[in-house]
């Protein structure tokens, strides 16, 4: 599977190739990559050399921008949140390896509760996600809210926080269990790798809208499309 369809004797047949999340690129792709574009395409990158880098060896597009030969453009500007979010100043200082800055609780848009032990951690989430924040912002926590969290096991874990998250936000009682997940009726989910086949890919949220025992088939809709996906 390892094989490119595109290379000098077949290349893509395009006057401007354009390459997004750059940054992901290793040497071998971008050697793959420029050997299947003719010489007279322009090709543009485009990605943050402080995001996702690149899974195999080299910082290639961190290197063209430093290399002062190819003409780069920076934006600067953050239309997500307001020039004066602390969002923006401490997305800066954890960059530049800081310890944000947690300013003043009121008016703020960026909060740090310290807590030190796991339980306390989960039930500080569950009263966050389902008490605090839908009060103080009118949210809806299954649909405006995500928890983010870096790790799967443990009690703070991506397992443990999903099913105590799923018992407080869906008592649907229609339900299927494979393996180790239960999953119910009106449960937020995330494909978590590219299924081309069916259009959907890492990353990408919907909404359980279907279990049908007989076929053995859940539907999941995203963004108005209904997916099936099998039960094994």
């Amino acid at each position: 599977l390892n094989k490119f369809l595109k290379n000098e004797k077949n290349p893509v047949n395009a006057d401007m190739v354009i390459i997004d999340e750059a940054s992901m690129m290793d040497i071998r792709l971008m050697r793959n990559l420029l050997l299947a574009i003719k010489p007279q395409t322009g090709v543009i990158f485009v990605g943050d050399v402080d995001q996702l880098p690149a899974v195999g060896p080299g910082n290639v597009l961190s290197d063209i921008i430093g290399s002062g030969i190819v003409p780069v453009i920076e934006l600067k500007k953050i239309y997500r949140q307001e020039g004066e979010s602390l969002i923006i100043y401490n997305a800066h200082k954890v960059r530049d390896g800081q310890f944000p800055y947690i300013g003043k609780p009121k008016n703020n848009d960026f909060f740090f509760i310290e807590k030190n032990e796991p339980e306390e951690v989960v039930d500080l989430i569950l009263n966050l996600l389902t008490q605090r924040i839908p009060k103080s912002f009118n949210y809806n926590p299954l649909y405006d809210v995500q928890v983010i969290v870096p790790t799967n096991k443990g009690i703070v874990g991506v397992n443990n926080l999903n099913s105590r998250i799923q018992d407080i936000l869906n008592f649907n009682s229609q339900k299927v269990l494979r393996g180790s997940v239960q999953y119910r009726l009106n449960d937020k989910v995330m494909q978590l790798k590219n299924n081309y086949e069916k259009d959907v890919y890492n990353g990408d949220i919907g909404f359980i809208n279907g279990i049908d025992m007989e076929m053995e088939e859940i539907t999941v809709n995203f963004d108005g499309r209904n997916v099936d996906y099998s039960f094994f």
